[in-house]
């Protein structure tokens, strides 16, 4: 699918390690720079050389640089971690060393004299580069200046460690400084040029300002898309113990957690648990139906209506019909059904809406195919979805004709880390574990507990919200761990009390989905990051072959 693409930012995002460990990494590294450096240019070009500049060397061109670019990039850009400039720092020392490795390699005068000129094209191209990308449009006229700072400290301290005593003149090194000047007119038109093809295909829309909230992993209104009201079930349950509330909106927790209704899960359990207990639950629904901008979980707490509770349930039915699979119990006279799909993980809003009365049927997609399988979205109108929503009406008749008898439930939540919750429900001699995470598809280690389970109860379900998590949460690897849905699960079994519950519909204040806009914004990033990249590897090619 598009939105997959949108993992390109993963390839990019790490753990940067503490402001102390870039410092001291810059200076160690730098004194271990200069020393190479020396023993190559003292077996090469310059034998006449002392040890004793190799502090200088230090000194000139990889510490003092390094970290007056660094303070002067948070002291003048608004917000920006001091431990980010270093860290670019401290990556721009590696270009440096290895700009000077091929200066001392080369064999003339003016081959080293071009490739010194070349290597700080290329860092004020670094710093440029990241530093637009992490702090946005607005203040990318000031970047191209800060971005002088390295080059121009390293062009200082190699005049006066060895330009100098080269006869190197003033002139020629102003005339050669136009290139990095047209390096930066070049990288700021290509910028211009990304913002302007972005805004011509979606209105309002900055791709630098995007960048830049998932690089800060800050909230990001977008604004585009239509007009809607969308429905909101509250499903509550009530036993022993307390009451529990878990909110099912019709929308999608997209398009990332960086900006639009990307994080509208998390802001939703937060707010349920703060003086109760209650999670969020995740309908069939697709990119179209995500929310523009992150306000919107208020709107869907306030339409949140109380409803009439029963006592008495079916037994969890299972209707396996090949490709797709439901899960169904009757609430009194209402229906809550759970759904696995074999190869679909999106569905198109009108595919269930169309045909489930929301008053009587309460419809929760498990989404929890495992992270490696990147599945497809189910279009409105194709064979395949008028052959599910056929199922589904078979399956709600046979749900119909289920007896009910007494109804018994336990709930145990934990919200200290990534939120996890389990659901023990008991009826008519049937045992269920209802499983769930907040997050985006299944690991294997949840999805091998969910088997494990099945020892344990007469069904087992696991689920996961759909959330589409931030950059800093992809590049993470952490999980889960069994452990701890294993003791949520015993909570819940010692929690386990006659119970009632059922579940109401509601309508959201006015709020914009992307709708069709999803798709125009998601094609014009893929096309942007695939072409950019392409044009400005070719002038810099061009701009080598010009200088050497």
């Amino acid at each position: 699918m598009p939105a997959d693409n949108l993992e390109i930012f993963k390839k990019v995002i790490f753990q940067l390690p503490d402001l102390k460990k870039s410092f001291t990494g810059l200076i160690l590294l730098g004194v271990v720079y200069s020393t190479l450096l020396y023993f190559m240019i003292s077996e090469g070009t310059i034998s006449a050389l002392s040890p004793v500049v190799i502090p200088f060397l230090a000194v000139a061109l990889f510490i003092v640089p390094g970290i007056l670019a660094s303070e002067a990039y948070s002291f003048f850009l608004s917000g920006y971690p001091r431990k980010w400039g270093y860290f670019l720092s401290l990556v721009n020392q590696l270009i440096i060393f290895l700009f000077t490795v091929l200066v001392a390699l080369a064999s003339t005068f003016t081959e080293a004299w071009n490739i010194i000129w070349l290597g700080l094209t290329t860092l004020y191209a670094s710093n440029f580069f990241v530093l637009v990308l992490s702090n946005g449009p607005d203040v990318m006229e000031r970047i191209s200046v800060l971005s002088m700072i390295q080059p121009v400290m390293i062009l200082t301290g190699f005049h006066f460690v060895l330009g100098r005593y080269l006869e190197i003149g003033l002139m020629s090194y102003l005339s050669n400084f136009l290139v990095v000047i047209g390096a930066g007119i070049v990288l700021l038109l290509a910028f211009y040029l990304t913002e302007f093809l972005v805004g011509s295909n979606v209105s309002d829309i900055s791709m630098l300002s995007l960048a830049t909230a998932l690089l800060q992993n800050r909230q990001e209104k977008l604004d585009i898309g239509r007009d809607v009201r969308p429905d909101v079930q509250t499903l509550e349950l009530e036993n022993s113990s307390g009451l529990k509330k878990f909110l099912v909106p019709w929308l999608h927790p997209g398009p990332l957690q960086g900006f639009g209704g990307g994080q509208i899960t998390s802001r939703i359990i937060e707010q349920l648990n703060n003086d109760g207990e209650g999670f969020f639950l995740h309908v069939p629904s697709c990119h179209q139906m995500d929310p523009s901008d992150p306000g919107d979980a208020e709107k869907v707490l306030e339409a949140s209506k109380s409803p009439e509770k029963s006592s008495q349930a079916s037994k969890l039915v299972k209707g396996d019909y090949g490709f797709c699979t439901f899960y169904g119990r009757k609430l009194g006279s209402q229906k809550i059904v759970f759904m696995e799909v074999e190869g679909f993980d999106d569905y198109d809003a009108a595919v269930f809406q169309e045909i489930i009365d929301k008053d009587d049927v309460l419809l929760i997609d498990l989404h929890n195919q495992p992270k490696t399988v990147h599945e497809e979205e189910l279009r409105y109108g194709t064979t395949k979805s008028d052959e599910i929503r056929e199922k589904l009406q078979m399956f709600l008749q046979d749900l119909e004709e289920a007896s009910t008898q007494s109804y018994s439930a336990g709930f145990a939540i934990d919200t200290s880390q990534r939120p996890v919750m389990a659901l023990v429900e008991e009826s008519g001699g049937q045992r269920t574990i209802l499983f769930g995470v907040e997050g985006n598809d299944a690991s294997e280690n949840l999805l091998e507990l969910q088997r494990e389970l099945e020892d344990d109860f007469d069904r087992a379900l696991m689920f996961t919200t759909d959330t589409h998590a931030s950059i800093h949460e992809l590049a993470s690897e952490s999980q889960v761990s069994k452990e701890k849905i294993r003791e949520l699960v015993d909570e819940a079994v010692e929690d386990l009390s006659e119970a009632s519950a059922g579940f109401s519909v509601g309508k959201a204040e006015r709020m914009k989905f992307l709708t069709d806009e999803y798709f125009g914004l998601i094609y014009t990033i893929n096309i942007l990051v695939r072409l950019i990249p392409i044009v400005l590897v070719a002038l810099y090619i061009l701009l080598v072959v010009w200088l050497i």
